[in-house]
């Protein structure tokens, strides 16, 4: 619970309407170069991955499952036993 609740709000959420993506400061391949670099910084940050989103949404599904009683709680087609 304390790693959702730090990622699912500000430095790691986006709340910008304008992003494209939900969870910030993602780095893809940083020896290619291949990750933006902000003017002033000397490392990526700001950025969004898809797999960092698809797994940050994974996890709210999942959070929300649990908090509903929903039996079916599963993550990566592991099923948990109910608590």
């Amino acid at each position: 619970m304390t790693v959702a609740q730090t990622l699912f709000r500000e430095p790691y959420l986006s709340t910008d309407p304008a992003h494209e993506g939900l969870i910030l400061h993602s780095i893809y391949h940083r020896p290619n170069g291949w990750d933006y670099i902000p003017p002033g910084q000397q490392v990526p940050c700001g950025e969004s991955l898809h797999v960092g989103d698809y797994h940050a949404r994974e996890l709210a599904v999942m959070l929300n499952r649990a908090a509903t009683n929903q039996s079916d709680l599963r993550f990566f087609d592991i099923v948990f036993p109910e608590a």
